[in-house]
């Protein structure tokens, strides 16, 4: 249900809005394992490890291969993988995306406004999904907005492509393709990275306008863009700090969220990152550090959501489950 213009919901009319849940019928075979979203698309990962996609291909994220923008595709529409392989989890940014199969390979395809593919090409899109691994890597996680990130098998390293503003350093030069940037984040011998996730609903000609969480199992840490207050990151008087790169002494690094009563002695286990709300997830409990704004149906979540009600950055994060 919800918003359907570009047809991204799948059901194969022009309804600009579904008002009532409908069943995806078409997975009635092939159960869902995984959905992402963007403003334009869907994206469905399949417990046989089928990737499918319904919606605007302005961005070519159909990834059969083909050049020519197909429009708004508004029925599900298989994204061809080589044969033999078997997709396990996928990352849907605002325009483009990555899938992780069994054998620990990345893939990417889509918008490639600089390098967001990291497929080390300089071309406006990337028409298929692609392996982008470095020779010998295998990655454990890859996540995908208009830059990437993604986990080496065993949690001990993360490499980065596209925008650099997004792992923590001050030049605005990107990486054509994944790229070791492990020192970026200050990793102690035996901590280990447990989840990444990057921002994705930002407008795509500004890149670097989100922020990116790497969650290890002893801190959490954040770099890029903290508009609306997501990334929960504060200078000491309560101002917002925005750009989070080179942010400790001018060095290149993440910077760790810390400091809050809240958020001591607290394992995390993920971040999601939308346009105006950040959620940091456990178990049993969830932070959340937002822009709680009127509009966009977003007006009726400042009791549960925010600390501070109406109209403002909440800036820190603030439990908002018991």
């Amino acid at each position: 249900m919800g918003y359907n213009a570009f047809g991204q919901l799948g059901t194969s009319n022009t309804q600009v809005y579904l008002q009532t849940p409908t069943l995806a019928t078409f997975f009635a075979n092939d159960p869902v394992k995984d959905v992402k979203a963007n403003f334009y698309n869907l994206l469905v990962l399949t417990e046989s490890g089928k990737v499918y996609m319904t919606g605007w291909d302005g961005f070519r994220l159909k990834g059969d291969g083909t050049t020519t923008d197909a429009g708004y595709i508004q029925e599900f529409r298989q994204v061809p993988f080589p044969t033999g392989v078997n997709v396990q989890s996928i990352s849907l940014g605002f325009s483009a995306a990555a899938a992780l199969d069994s054998n620990g390979n990345a893939y990417t395809w889509g918008y490639n406004y600089e390098y967001a593919t990291g497929q080390g090409i300089n071309t406006l899109y990337t028409y298929a999904p692609t392996i982008i691994n470095p020779d010998g890597v295998k990655f454990e996680k890859a996540e995908i907005a208009a830059s990437g990130l993604a986990v080496v098998e065993g949690g001990k390293d993360l490499y980065a492509w596209g925008v650099r503003r997004n792992v923590g350093m001050e030049v605005t030069a990107y990486d054509t393709r994944p790229t070791l940037r492990t020192s970026t984040l200050g990793l102690a011998q035996d901590e280990t990275i447990v989840n990444i996730n990057i921002g994705s609903a930002i407008p795509v000609e500004v890149p670097y306008l989100h922020p990116s969480f790497v969650i290890t199992d002893k801190r959490v840490l954040t770099s890029g863009y903290n508009f609306y207050g997501r990334s929960g990151v504060v200078e000491p008087g309560g101002a917002i700090r925005y750009e989070l790169n080179g942010n400790t002494s001018g060095n290149n690094s993440f910077y760790e969220i810390q400091g809050h009563a809240i958020y001591e002695g607290t394992q995390f286990l993920g971040a999601t990152v939308g346009y105006f709300h950040t959620i940091l997830w456990t178990g049993t409990n969830a932070l959340n550090a937002a822009y709680n704004y009127t509009g966009y149906g977003t007006s009726g979540l400042s009791d549960w959501y925010m600390s501070d009600g109406g109209g403002s950055h909440t800036s820190v994060f603030t439990k908002i489950i018991e």
